[in-house]
């Protein structure tokens, strides 16, 4: 990305369990694979699920392609998200932060990290699956971002992200069902429905389990080309790629995975070789 200064993605949702970190590991990486280098996942949920996911059982077969993994790193705890982001910002392409599913209440952390990352962001993304359950999570974390933003000015995208739905257009329907009485509200006009909407796939849960994800050690087709084109989406909300770009980056991205995947095991086996010289 050509912007002198990082851009700022935020996942936040009062539920657990409705793939922040799932999405955002995932979508970090479709980033890397578009060729955006600089990328880092700021893990400021207390349960710290991505920075387990990068330090944690990852397999063998994984770890001969965390070179086209993004790196996580996380706040110390005498150290506030704000001036991790803020030392980052002119050194990275994109910061994608993590947060806990419960923010809880006012003197816990997870609503102190929230709060504090809050006026720095650049877009929200709130996940949710076709369940009424998270819809009362999404309603809670709509009206707690609207309550925040009155305060700060919080002028960005905000935007819903259907995840692990199941029966395809079927589960998306259901989505749309849901949430048509939340959105219809005048206090909620500026949250969007994404037009993509992430598949389940149990192949793509295993994947995960082992530190890897849709794109690494192998893609899953439909679950990868929905993180490319929800990762397209995003920046043509951040202005970053119009839509006949969109379109044209998707099939892009999708076609040179494995290019990619070969050319960046070279680089590392390169690296190896330097290092013991």
């Amino acid at each position: 990305m050509s912007n002198n200064q990082a851009k700022v993605i935020l996942f936040v949702s009062q539920k657990g369990g409705s793939a922040k970190t799932t999405n955002i590991i995932n979508m970090a990486t479709a980033s890397m694979f578009q060729g955006t280098r600089n990328v880092v996942i700021l893990d400021c949920d207390p349960q710290r699920s991505a920075a387990l996911w990068q330090d944690d059982n990852r397999e063998d077969k994984v770890k001969n392609f965390e070179y086209v993994l993004p790196q996580v790193i996380a706040p110390r705890q005498d150290v506030m998200p704000s001036e991790i982001i803020t030392r980052l910002k002119g050194q990275m392409d994109e910061i994608w932060i993590d947060t806990a599913g419960f923010v809880g209440y006012q003197q816990d952390t997870a609503q102190m990290y929230l709060n504090d990352i809050l006026p720095l962001v650049d877009l929200i993304v709130t996940p949710l699956k076709a369940s009424k359950f998270d819809l009362n999570a999404t309603k809670d974390t709509i009206d707690y971002i609207n309550h925040v933003s009155k305060n700060i000015d919080l002028n960005v995208p905000k935007l819903l992200l259907p995840s692990d739905i199941k029966n395809g257009e079927r589960g998306v329907s259901y989505v749309h069902t849901l949430l048509e009485p939340v959105l219809s509200k005048p206090e909620n006009s500026e949250w969007v429905l994404m037009d993509t909407y992430i598949p389940f796939s149990g192949l793509f849960v295993k994947a995960h389990e082992r530190g890897g994800n849709a794109f690494v050690p192998r893609k899953i087709e439909k679950v990868t080309e929905a993180y490319v084109a929800a990762l397209m989406e995003i920046r043509t909300h951040l202005g970053l790629v119009s839509e006949s770009q969109k379109r044209n980056e998707v099939q892009d991205i999708i076609s040179s995975l494995q290019v990619t995947r070969q050319n960046a095991s070279k680089e590392k086996r390169q690296d190896e070789l330097d290092d013991q010289e």
